[in-house]
C-alpha cells in the first residue's frame, strides 16, 4: 500500500482532501497485513473526517456533498466501520483466527451504503420505568451496523448540534449542562420543562431527511428500509408480535426511526436542534437547552411564558407526529426559586448555588433492576451469553456511577452491588461446558 507522509495527509485534510488511494481496496495476503491495514484504515478515517469537517467549516456546499459521497464509498472508511462493528458485535479482533481476520477487508470492500445489505433487524423489548409499557431497542446484524456507523461518522463530521444540546459526549454531557444551568439560573424568573413523548417513534421522516446531510438513497437504504423489515419480539416471549402497530413503533412511512441504530441518536439530536432554535428566537430573555429528548427553558421575563409554550408546542408538532393536547399536558413550569424535576434529578437554586439531588424512586428502581439482572446472569450457563450479560451489567453500573458522580448514597449502593455481579466464564471452561 502506498506510503504518504503524515505532514502531507494533515495538509490535505486541512484543505478538505485526501489521497485517491484511500478510496481503493488494498490486497491483504496475511493476518499481519490485515492487522496493519485495519489500523491504517482507522488512521485514514480520522483524516478523512477531518477533511469533511474542514469543508463544512468553509461553507462549500457543493464540494461537501461530493466529499461525503466519496467518503461513503471509500474502502478505507468502510473497512474501519466494519472493523468497529465487528468489535462491538463479536469482541476483539485479536481473538479471531487468521483466515477470518484476512476476510475483514474483503468483506468490508463488498459492503455499500447505497445498497441494503439484507436481513431483518430484531427489536428487543425493554421495560420502561412505568412498569407497564416497553420501548424497543433495535439490534442489526454486523453488516447493517457497519453501514450505520459509516453514515453516522459522515454526519458527525459535517454537522454540529445546537450550542446548548448536552446529550452527546461531543457537547459535554451532563457536567456541561449543569455548568450551563448554574450560569443561567441567577437571571431566570421562570423555568419551563418538557420531555417529548416517544421521541424516536414519532419523529417525522421529512425532518430527518432535512437534518441529515446524507444522500437520500443512503438514508433510505441504511436508515428507513431496515426499519420497515424489523422483527419485533413479544415482551418476555420469543416470537414476532401479532400486532406490531399496537405493541411497538409502527412501520410508518412518515414517522419513526429505530432506537438503537447508530444513526438514530444523531438524527434526533439534529432535529431537536431545530426546536431549540425556534424557542431561542422568541427573544434574548429566553435561554433553552436539552439533554436527550428533555428540553428546558429559562425565562428572564415571566410574561413571555405563554408565547414560549405556543412556540414549543408548534415546533415539536412540526417535527414530530405529536398530539398538541398531550404536549401541553407534559409541559411543566414554575418560579425559578422553586425546585424543579429534570432528567431524573431535582434541581434547586438556593443561596447562589445550584443544588441537585437524585430522585429516590429512580435510584431504587435502578438498584432493583440491577439485582434482577444479576440473578438472570447467574442463571446463564452458556459462556457467550453469560459473559455478554456480565459485561453489560458492569457497563450499566459504571455508567450510573459516572452519570451521578458525587452522590454518596448511590456510591454506597454501587459498592454493595458490584461484588454481587458474577464472574465471566473462562474460555477453557466454556469450551468444556459446551462439549458436554
Amino acid at each position: 500500500m502506498p506510503v504518504i507522509s503524515d505532514h502531507l495527509c494533515a495538509s490535505l485534510a486541512s484543505q478538505g482532501k485526501w489521497p485517491i488511494c484511500w478510496d481503493e481496496p488494498a490486497p491483504v495476503a496475511s493476518a499481519d497485513m490485515a492487522r496493519v491495514y485495519i489500523a491504517t484504515c482507522a488512521s485514514r478515517d480520522r483524516m478523512m473526517r477531518r477533511a469533511l469537517t474542514a469543508l463544512a467549516g468553509a461553507g462549500k456546499a457543493g464540494k461537501l456533498r461530493r466529499a461525503v459521497r466519496r467518503y461513503l464509498a471509500s474502502s478505507s472508511a468502510r473497512t474501519h466501520a466494519f472493523a468497529r462493528a465487528f468489535r462491538r458485535k463479536h469482541g476483539p479482533l485479536s481473538k479471531l483466527p487468521d483466515k477470518d481476520l484476512i476476510a475483514i477487508p474483503l468483506i468490508a470492500a463488498s459492503t455499500s451504503a447505497w445498497r441494503y445489505s439484507g436481513g431483518n433487524p430484531v427489536a428487543i423489548p425493554r421495560p420502561k420505568r412505568d412498569g407497564t409499557s416497553y420501548r424497543y431497542i433495535v439490534q442489526a446484524n454486523v453488516f447493517q451496523f457497519a453501514e450505520e456507523l459509516l453514515a453516522a461518522a459522515a454526519v458527525n463530521a459535517v454537522s454540529t448540534p445546537y450550542a446548548t444540546q448536552f446529550m452527546s459526549p461531543r457537547t459535554g454531557g451532563r457536567p456541561k449542562f449543569e455548568q450551563w444551568l448554574g450560569e443561567n439560573m441567577p437571571t431566570a424568573a421562570r423555568v419551563v420543562t418538557i420531555d417529548i413523548p416517544r421521541c424516536f417513534a414519532t419523529i417525522r421522516h421529512s425532518s430527518v431527511a432535512d437534518a441529515l446531510p446524507l444522500p437520500g438513497k443512503v438514508m433510505n437504504e441504511v436508515f428507513f428500509k431496515p426499519r420497515a423489515r424489523t422483527k419485533y419480539l413479544k415482551p418476555a416471549l420469543i416470537g414476532p408480535l401479532e400486532n406490531k402497530a399496537h405493541h411497538a413503533q409502527a412501520s410508518s412511512s412518515i414517522c419513526g426511526i429505530a432506537e438503537g441504530s447508530a444513526l438514530s441518536s444523531v438524527a434526533a439530536e439534529l432535529v431537536l436542534a431545530n426546536v431549540l432554535r425556534d424557542v431561542a428566537a422568541v427573544g434574548d430573555a429566553v435561554r433553552v437547552a436539552s439533554h436527550g429528548d428533555n428540553l428546558i427553558v429559562l425565562l428572564a421575563d415571566a410574561t413571555s411564558e405563554g408565547l414560549v409554550r405556543q412556540v414549543l408546542n408548534a415546533s415539536i408538532c412540526l417535527h414530530f407526529e405529536a398530539n398538541p393536547d398531550e404536549l401541553a399536558g407534559r409541559i411543566s413550569s414554575g418560579p425559578a426559586s422553586q425546585p424543579f424535576y429534570f432528567c431524573g434529578r431535582w434541581h434547586r437554586w438556593s443561596e447562589g448555588k445550584l443544588r441537585i439531588k437524585i430522585d429516590p424512586a429512580r435510584k431504587d428502581e435502578f438498584v432493583l433492576r440491577t439485582h434482577i439482572a444479576i440473578e438472570e446472569a447467574r442463571a446463564l450457563n452458556v459462556a457467550a451469553a453469560r459473559n455478554k450479560r456480565v459485561q453489560r451489567l458492569r457497563r450499566s453500573v459504571l455508567g450510573w456511577l459516572h452519570q451521578y458522580e458525587g452522590s454518596a448514597d448511590l456510591l454506597v449502593e454501587i459498592l454493595d452491588l458490584w461484588p454481587l455481579i458474577p464472574a465471566e466464564i473462562s474460555t477453557d471452561k466454556a469450551t468444556e461446558g459446551d462439549m458436554k
